[in-house]
């Protein structure tokens, strides 16, 4: 069965993690995830990454969040 893993790095709180069961679904978490705590929306940008289904920057600092697929139960 694959998952979704919603993964959001902000500098100012712990890491936010959260597993969906479509990709669609954990998109949508990442971004309003990120309008809520970008304080410039003019910030937000996405940049493909090999290996993630999503992954944007919403900060001059660093913060992201990002998507990844797994299988659940996967020893890899």
């Amino acid at each position: 069965m694959k998952l979704y893993v919603a993964i959001c790095c902000d500098r100012h709180t712990d890491e936010c993690v959260r597993v969906f069961s479509t990709p669609e679904k954990a998109i949508a978490f990442c971004k309003k995830f990120m309008e809520e705590c970008a304080k410039f929306p003019e910030d937000i940008e996405e940049k493909p990454v090999k290996g993630w289904l999503f992954h944007a920057t919403y900060s001059q600092q660093g913060d992201k969040v990002r998507v990844e697929e797994t299988e659940l139960d996967n020893e890899d």
